[in-house]
């Protein structure tokens, strides 16, 4: 499968296969951008349908639910995700998290600058990882684990993994 940035087209429906492992199929949905509540229905109804097939081939045996971490919270959509019970285990994988941790070492770095004073980049960039792990727990992992049916685990990844 090709990595890329640009936001396709996708059906839930439809089977994505991997060449390096032909017992991993995955399926992967629209986002749940603010506004479409349809797709978090979608997504619920083929996890209720194939969560509980009896053809273990087809049945679905868990959902990696993708966020990509950003000064956002978490939205309504991901609170309406996991306020019901889901057939199978849900891990939450938070990506893009190199990239938040860049975004927090750029602010430290314009406010050091504002101010006049002379960093040490290493000891910023060790308060940057610091500052968007904190902000990770308060804006993510707690909320997720506040909701109703929380994810089974949390998983962060950054562009090196």
């Amino acid at each position: 499968m090709a990595h890329s940035t640009q936001r396709g087209v996708h059906d839930i429906e439809q089977e994505l296969l991997f060449q390096l492992n032909d017992k991993l199929v995955a399926h992967d949905s629209e986002g749940f951008e603010a506004g479409q509540g349809k797709e978090v229905k979608v997504v619920s109804d083929f996890i209720a349908q194939r969560g509980t097939m009896e053809d273990v081939n087809e049945r679905l045996h868990m959902v990696w639910y993708a966020l990509k971490m950003s000064a956002r919270p978490i939205q309504h959509a991901e609170r309406e995700f996991f306020s019901t019970l889901k057939q199978v285990p849900v891990i939450a994988v938070v990506t893009k998290f190199d990239v938040f941790v860049q975004d927090t070492l750029q602010e430290l770095e314009e406010a050091a600058e504002e101010e006049g004073r002379e960093v040490d980049e290493d000891e910023l960039e060790a308060r940057a990882t610091e500052i968007a792990e904190s902000r990770f727990k308060e804006y993510y992992s707690a909320q997720l684990e506040d909701l109703p049916f929380p994810p089974k685990a949390i998983v962060i990844l950054s562009r090196s993994e």
